[in-house]
Order: structure tokens, then C-alpha cells, then sequence
């Protein structure tokens, strides 16, 4: 058991990042009758804490975890929260959920709440509890079960500790652990995080500082040390085609000043690296080099660029304000003619989408009901495999209707040339 504790145009975009905290309702305790999970857990390669408590401590705090678990199973009706069936038709894990409660042992008051990962086997109907968590109410981090994946066989199940909230810490590479059951034997395997690939087959993830490639079926069937040492882990990201693997390297290791990041792509088929580009980002502004003429870099998701012809398009971004987005593409002989560059945001309004490839590139398209009579506005959003640390690269494109089919094709055109700088 585990306790949780966005003609020349402005543009600015306002990020807003809000925790929601729900209350808990008092249940008068009881006394409980506690079962165990029967999963076992493989000793986890992720460091762990060192308890510096006294036995006594110790044992008030495990029969205070003990006993409160038992005291809301006994008192209160679980909810289930998620099902994942396999493909197969053979099994299906459910999240089930005991809603928070009040616990009183001596002098101490909290309020808990209790989720179990329930495996069940749909040939004989067969259930098994294999892994829990209890939560303190009102906590702050990252807490509850959630499903991620199945493997290709069916035969594991891949889930996380941290389906809600977010992880205290500053590092430029917050991975979360993710946890592998073993449908057969029961077994729970926690592994370092990871990066599933577009073909939903393979896992990436750093594991001190070596970067580990993993089967979904078959585990681990790669492990390389980075191209440059002494530096801290980053993000990664897969290709389109789930054969290469793009990670960075930082100097520092705390947002929003990283130093001097290095860029690295690992080719699959044999394991070789090859550098990519190096930027270097602070808090206030991009020190770069000068932008060559036709590369466009979206500023908000560094490292990405595009490609653009210099007699059709002329680049009115200001690189060298990093909180302040100004990053668009202006047509020369368009009057209205524009690409721009979004910050992360929601798209809750009424809109429709498609799905359109351009080049290599997959992107999902939004139309909007027209705020302007006069413009035609869509929004397109990058392909998966190009997801910064920001999230998916957000553009829109915008035109009068007289000049939106032509303005289309120049700018889908520029579009398809997203990538990575890297050879």
C-alpha cells in the first residue's frame, strides 16, 4: 500500500494553471475486516526513501494506514473509475475507488481515501486486487491509478500511480513511474516513466543515465549511455515512424533557466546517435544563433523549425522575448495571408475537425464558427511525435475568403516541413 501524499498583427497568450481540491465527507469508523492485494511487486530501480523514524513510528504509522483502508471498505461503496478490457476478450482491469473519509486514531485526524486496480479474468470470471493506494484528502502531488496501455499479447497490462495532480520538483524531466502487470503471475514491475512509441509497441524512458528501450511484451532490448556525459536528462520524443528516438540534454536542471540544451537522435535499427542542433534558453529570452534566412523557429516549442520560401513569405517573429509571443509567418503578396504560432490551450467551443497528412506530417485541423465575417480561421495541430515540453505545436492560419485557397496551399506547404533540426 502506498500513501500519496499563444498586415502585422500582435499576439500574446495568457497561460493559466489551476488545482482543483475536493472536499471529503465524514463517515463514522468502524471496525474493519482488511484484504490485501495478492499482486507481488519486483524491488523497483528507482531510488528510494530510507526511513530515519523509530520502530515504534513506524508500526503507529503502517497499523494508521492499516486501519483507516479497512475502516472505508467497511463503511462505504467503491466507485469504479475506468475499465480496460484486452483486446482478446480474455481480461479487464478496472479502477475502483473509495471516496475520501474521516479518521481519527488518537491524536491523529486526517482524511484518506483508498483506490484498488482490480484484474479480471473474463474466461471464468475471476477476480484479483493486485495493487492500491491509500491517499491523504486535500494532499498536494500526484496520486491515483490509472490504465495506460496493453501490450500487443494482451498478456501485460501497463498503468501508473499518478493519474491526477502533478509531482513537486523542479527538474527539466519530470518522469513519472509507470507499473507492468504480469496477467499471468500476478507479478507488478515498476519501470523508470516512458515514452510510448506511435506504433504503441515500445516504451522510452531514462533509468539513471542511460536511455532504456523496452518491448511492451518482451522488456528491456536496448539500453545505451547518452552521446555527451555530465549533463542532465531531458525530454524525448519519437518519430513519426517509431524508429528514432529524439532526447535532450540540459546543463542546469531547473526550469526555466536549463543553460545550454543539447539535442540527440538514436536510431533504432542499429542504436547509433547523431547530434543534433544546441540552443540555449532563460527565463526572459532565446540566446541563439542569428535565424538563417528561410528557417522559421517556433519560439514557444524550442527546438522545432519550419522551412519557408523567402519570395512568398517574410518571418515578423521577435525571438528575443521569450514570455511575449510574437512568432508568425506574414505573405508577401497576400495582404491577409498569415501563419502564426499558439500557446498551449483548450479547444472547448463548438468547432468541427479532419484529419489531413501534409508530406510525412499528420495534423488535426479545427474550424471555428468565424468571430470575423470577413477571415477564414482553422487551427492545426501538430502530429504527436512532435510534442515539446509544452505539449502539441498549436498554428493557425488565416486569411479573407478571396485569398484562402491560395493562402492554404503556401501555407500547408510550410507546414509539412515541421521537424527537429536535425540531419
Amino acid at each position: 500500500m502506498k500513501s500519496r501524499p499563444q498586415r502585422k498583427t500582435l499576439f500574446s497568450i495568457l497561460l493559466i494553471m489551476g488545482i482543483a481540491i475536493a472536499g471529503c465527507t465524514g463517515i463514522t469508523p468502524v471496525t474493519p475486516t482488511l484484504i490485501s492485494p495478492t499482486g507481488t511487486k519486483r524491488p523497483s530501480a528507482m531510488p528510494t526513501i530510507t526511513r530515519t523514524a523509530t520502530p515504534d513510528y513506524v508500526a503507529t504509522t503502517d497499523f494508521i494506514e492499516t486501519a483507516s483502508i479497512g475502516m472505508i471498505i467497511s463503511t462505504s461503496q467503491p466507485v469504479t473509475l475506468a475499465s480496460y478490457p484486452s483486446k482478446d476478450g480474455k481480461w479487464r482491469v478496472e479502477i475502483l475507488r473509495y471516496d475520501c473519509a474521516n479518521y481519527s486514531y488518537q491524536d491523529h485526524v486526517g482524511s484518506v481515501a483508498y483506490e484498488q486496480l482490480k484484474l479480471i479474468n473474463l474466461s471464468d470470471g475471476t477476480e484479483n486486487i493486485v495493487d492500491d493506494q491509500r491517499q491523504e484528502c486535500g494532499g498536494v502531488g500526484a496520486f491515483g491509478l490509472g490504465g495506460l496501455h496493453w501490450s500487443p499479447s494482451n498478456r501485460y497490462f501497463y498503468y501508473n500511480d499518478s493519474r491526477e495532480g502533478y509531482p513537486d520538483g523542479c527538474g527539466n524531466y519530470l518522469a513519472l513511474p509507470a507499473y507492468r502487470l504480469d496477467t499471468v503471475t500476478h507479478e507488478v514491475l515498476m519501470l523508470a516513466g516512458g515514452l510510448l512509441t506511435p506504433d504503441k509497441a515500445k516504451l522510452a524512458f531514462w533509468e539513471g543515465h542511460d536511455i532504456v528501450i523496452w518491448d511492451l511484451d518482451k522488456g528491456e532490448i536496448g539500453r545505451v549511455s547518452p552521446l555527451k556525459s555530465n549533463l542532465f536528462n531531458g525530454e524525448m520524443w519519437w518519430s513519426f515512424d517509431s524508429q528514432r528516438l529524439i532526447y535532450l540534454q540540459t546543463e542546469f536542471q531547473c526550469a526555466p533557466d536549463l543553460g545550454k540544451s543539447y539535442m540527440t537522435s538514436l536510431d533504432l535499427t542499429d542504436y547509433s546517435q547523431t547530434a543534433g542542433g544546441e540552443y540555449e534558453t532563460t527565463s526572459t529570452e532565446i540566446a541563439a544563433t542569428p535565424v538563417p534566412s528561410g528557417v522559421f523557429v517556433l519560439s514557444f516549442y524550442a527546438p522545432l523549425i519550419m522551412n519557408y520560401d523567402t519570395s512568398l513569405w517574410t518571418d515578423e517573429s521577435i525571438y528575443t522575448i521569450r514570455n511575449f509571443l510574437m512568432n508568425y509567418l506574414q505573405a508577401m503578396n497576400l495582404t491577409s495571408c498569415s501563419i502564426g504560432v499558439q500557446g498551449p490551450t483548450d479547444f472547448n467551443g463548438p468547432h468541427t475537425s479532419e484529419i489531413v497528412r501534409l508530406g510525412k506530417l499528420r495534423f488535426e485541423v479545427l474550424s471555428f464558427p468565424a468571430s470575423l465575417r470577413d477571415f477564414v480561421n482553422k487551427t492545426y495541430l501538430a502530429d504527436q511525435s512532435l510534442a515539446t515540453d509544452y505539449g502539441l505545436p498549436v498554428f493557425w492560419v488565416s486569411a479573407i475568403p478571396d485569398e484562402w485557397d491560395e493562402c492554404k496551399k503556401m501555407a500547408e506547404e510550410v507546414l509539412s516541413t515541421l521537424r527537429f533540426p536535425l540531419k
